[in-house]
């Protein structure tokens, strides 16, 4: 039971958090299991999970754990790409042009 239960949610938490088909035949082919195991195993692990209206199992835990890592995850993300821009312009700002050896003058820039 408990290798079917651990497997159902993985694969939930693959789905991003949402529910997998509760069919005995789609769960076997999902999850690896014999469909005829699944189906003699999904009723006393069915109270761990929740059976949404259109047949579909779900962890409501899991769920809400995989809503709030994809929150922080875009709210990292958001950080990310703002402390990006504010270091590219703070390299322009900072940025001297190299010298051409040549002559000792900024490149592309005439005296």
């Amino acid at each position: 039971e408990r290798g079917l239960l651990d497997t159902i949610r993985r694969e939930c938490w693959v789905a991003g958090g949402k529910g997998i088909s509760a069919d005995p035949a789609r769960l076997g082919r999902l999850t690896g299991f014999p469909v005829n195991e699944v189906a003699a195993l999904l009723s006393p692990i069915l109270p761990l999970l929740h059976l949404d209206d259109s047949g579909y199992l779900y962890d409501e835990d899991l769920a809400r754990q995989y809503a709030e890592n994809c929150r922080k995850r875009g709210k990292l993300q958001l950080n990310g790409k703002a402390g990006g821009l504010k270091s590219a312009e703070m390299r322009r700002a900072t940025h001297t042009p190299p010298l051409n050896q040549a002559n000792g003058v900024a490149n592309g820039q005439a005296t």
